[in-house]
């Protein structure tokens, strides 16, 4: 595929066709192979977000219109849905959202981070570490800021639609999806959180 352009390299697109399962054994392997250079930085371990973690990193620290518009619309300038190819991470202007804030993190790695992210919206599925359950904000009276599914469950739950999205509204931050954690789709990849903290 490298003879048809920079864009169509396979190292540029998202990993696709990986189950919940698979992104766990990456985040495990990426762990074991980082965790000197983890330890000097002052990281914790590299592990998949929780759905509000997810969420709260695509809405960005406004909350709203997470598309970046005054009016909340989305359209295909801004996000990779209802198309027949996965597109290369950070291809289109509108998904550069800037949206979270990288606090706790090592001013070295910064700029390897740019303090963005890409395609919270489109382009594949994202598995969270989340059993698919009810989706509590609340608890005894008090909202919860970071809130975690059931202990234990059948589906996972995965965030942020894909290609194959046709309806827009499916790629909205709250949305909810969920599969069983061996299904292996060719829209289904991940994004890793990495927890502040020793290794």
């Amino acid at each position: 595929m490298r003879d048809k352009g920079e864009e169509f390299a396979i190292d540029k697109h998202p990993a696709v066709y990986v189950s919940h399962y698979g992104s766990l054994a990456y985040s495990l392997w990426l762990n074991q192979q980082t965790i000197a250079e983890r330890a000097r930085l002052g990281l914790g371990v590299f592990r998949l977000p929780t759905e509000a973690e997810w969420e709260g990193a695509a809405r960005g620290p406004e909350g709203t219109f997470e598309w970046g518009t005054s009016t909340g619309e989305l359209s295909h300038e801004l996000a990779h849905y209802d198309a027949e190819a996965t597109a290369p991470v950070g291809s289109k202007p509108g998904i550069l959202y800037g949206a979270a804030t990288l606090s706790g993190i090592p001013e070295e790695l910064k700029p390897y981070l740019d303090e963005k992210l890409f395609d919270m919206a489109g382009n594949v599925w994202e598995w969270t570490a989340d059993w698919y359950g009810a989706y509590e904000m609340v608890r005894n009276g008090k909202v919860l800021e970071y809130p975690t599914g059931p202990v234990l469950g059948q589906w996972r739950v995965l965030r942020g639609g894909s290609l194959y999205s046709v309806d827009p509204g499916v790629l909205r931050a709250a949305f909810r999806n969920l599969d069983l954690p061996d299904y292996r789709g060719n829209d289904f990849g991940f994004r890793l959180a990495v927890s502040p903290g020793t290794p």
